[in-house]
């Protein structure tokens, strides 16, 4: 289930806006879980949620995927907003700040 309160931590960011926190170490499982439910399928797990536009958001704050021009939807860039707001880790800010800079760079093209 999403979160409904978010805050500074790990997790997937799905297309709509729903934000599923998990320990930086469970990506991956969190992952197949996550694509098993939604597209019914657990091989190449992480790579159809990149590929259908989740966001992997790392407990520095960094969101990462190994696409270099990945955008964001503006559910997503709202979220990504409301997670960034909603603590005080100068770090995790800083890395939440320039990667919503580069998500929405990508976005205008």
């Amino acid at each position: 289930m999403p979160k409904k309160e978010v805050s500074q931590t790990a997790g997937w960011l799905s297309p709509n806006g729903d934000f599923y926190p998990c320990e930086s170490s469970e990506h991956d499982l969190i992952g197949m879980r996550l694509c098993e439910t939604y597209y019914g399928i657990t091989e190449g797990g992480i790579e159809k949620l990149e590929k259908e536009n989740w966001l992997r958001i790392s407990i520095t704050g960094r969101v990462t995927t190994d696409d270099p021009h990945a955008c964001a939807n503006k559910k997503q860039i709202n979220k990504l907003a409301d997670i960034l707001c909603s603590g005080e880790n100068k770090k995790y800010i800083m890395h939440m700040k320039r990667s919503i800079e580069k998500l929405m760079d990508n976005s205008k093209d």
